[in-house]
């Protein structure tokens, strides 16, 4: 993700609008847009806002939890990981409590996400409301910047992007997760679909080298990415897969369209790699299908 900060490649990302030379740096509008360019100026904008709007927990951030209900049954639960994964990584779902049933921790959210990133702050400082109170504050300025990016990329005006990221980032509904961490943490799927995105779009038809380290590198982050949201909430497991299948059935017939008008007007060439796009995508949406329903027995086992 620490390339997609850098002003240079992700301007490179943005679409091509009219007049414009394909994939030519968006005009800026003014000096503050000139300032934002930068992805990292984009995402401590949305670490003040959200210091701003959880006011006063940047203050509070070791003593203090949301509430003894949820709160505390995510703090258990990321505590719980991050014991595991020094004292037997092999059986991380294997918590002690309503015993003697197996593998207890998946009863509820599982949380792994969390409790691996988690883990480093509670081995450093012995303090679990702290991991959690900053996963919860990541929360809000992950998912601004996450929507920052795909917003940006879609469109190439920054200010859009500041605007959908405040409002994904902090909407009513997002802020009624305060007391679930694994809800709260909505940005992988967005950040999954970024990275998608941008693999497509390096593989689309016509591309001088489909093949490429950084195709592979922005499949290998949306994988990542894709893994990580389902490992943080089971709910958004299902979700994930709803919003990639949805984006790459829309690609995959995008490209069956141009492969079949090119088919008939005499193009083989441009027809076969379309066609050739087309069933990638396919398979790729089968694989993430199959993932989905490996993590939903998982889950029920």
């Amino acid at each position: 993700m620490v390339t997609s900060l850098t002003p240079v490649e992700e301007t490179a990302s943005a679409r091509p609008r009219a007049g414009q030379e394909p994939y030519a740096q968006p005009r800026l509008r003014g000096p503050l847009e000139a300032r934002l360019q930068s992805g990292w100026a984009a995402l401590l904008f949305f670490v003040v806002v959200s210091a701003a709007f959880t006011w006063p927990l940047v203050t509070h951030m070791a003593d203090t939890l949301p509430d003894l209900g949820d709160a505390a049954d995510s703090a258990k639960n990321i505590g719980f990981v991050a014991h595991q994964l020094t004292a037997d990584p092999l059986h991380l779902y294997s918590a002690p409590w309503v015993y003697p049933l197996q593998n207890s921790l998946t009863l509820g959210e599982i949380m792994i996400t969390e409790g691996v990133l988690a883990a480093p702050v509670i081995w450093l400082t012995d303090s679990i409301p702290l991991a959690f109170n900053l996963l919860n504050f990541a929360s809000f300025a992950l998912s601004g910047f996450a929507v920052w990016l795909l917003v940006r990329h879609f469109t190439g005006n920054t200010m859009a992007g500041l605007v959908a990221g405040m409002v994904f980032a902090f909407s009513p509904w997002h802020y009624s997760q305060y007391w679930h961490l694994g809800l709260g943490a909505q940005y992988w799927m967005v950040f999954a679909l970024f990275f998608l995105m941008l693999f497509l779009e390096g593989t689309r038809a016509g591309a001088p080298r489909p093949v490429t380290a950084r195709n592979a590198r922005n499949l290998a982050l949306f994988s990542l990415f894709f893994i990580a949201q389902a490992l943080a909430a089971g709910y958004y497991a299902y979700y994930e897969v709803v919003l990639v299948a949805v984006y790459m059935l829309y690609y995959a017939l995008v490209f069956l369209v141009i492969a079949l008008i090119a088919a008939v007007l005499g193009f083989g060439g441009i027809a076969g790699a379309s066609a050739g796009i087309a069933q990638i995508l396919f398979f790729l949406f089968l694989a993430l299908l199959v993932v989905s329903l490996v993590i939903g027995l998982v889950r029920r086992a």
